[in-house]
């Protein structure tokens, strides 16, 4: 019995310097976070998203064909730091037009994007739970 004791206290120990693989101590509270981002009602491919919080670490996604994005705090976890966020959009690399052929006075010329994509103007907040933040530029 003493024998048997002695093993389920050796796991038992094992167990919790192992630990569950859960989330790190030092992690906030995230709220999952999925939308579309559209310009002038089509929608944005291989966009980048990014949500930045006024402290911590932003999360970011990028938009596939059908302009639908998905934030990930690490590369491990998906969401966003709950509470209030500056949204930011933008193109990797390219000036690509997906608008009309004129260059809007309203526009960041570098992106072809219009400048309420940059300008922190954009504004959300995140809540514990599912969230949906679509953005048409």
């Amino acid at each position: 019995m003493a024998k048997n004791i002695f093993y389920l206290a050796l796991c038992l120990a094992l167990t919790s310097a192992i630990g569950c693989g859960g989330a790190p101590s030092d992690m906030p509270e995230l709220g999952s976070v999925t939308g579309t981002v559209t310009l002038a009602g089509k929608p944005l491919a291989d966009a980048i998203v990014e949500f930045r919080p006024a402290e911590g670490r932003p999360s970011s996604g990028k938009t596939n064909e059908t302009g639908a994005y998905t934030l990930q705090y690490t590369s491990d976890y998906n969401g966003a730091k709950i509470g209030e966020h500056s949204v930011v959009v933008s193109l990797p690399g390219s000036e690509q037009d997906y608008g009309s052929d004129e260059q809007d006075e309203d526009s960041d010329s570098a992106s072809g994007l219009p400048a309420n994509a940059s300008d922190g103007s954009l504004k959300t907040t995140v809540k514990s739970g599912s969230n949906e933040f679509n953005i048409d530029l």
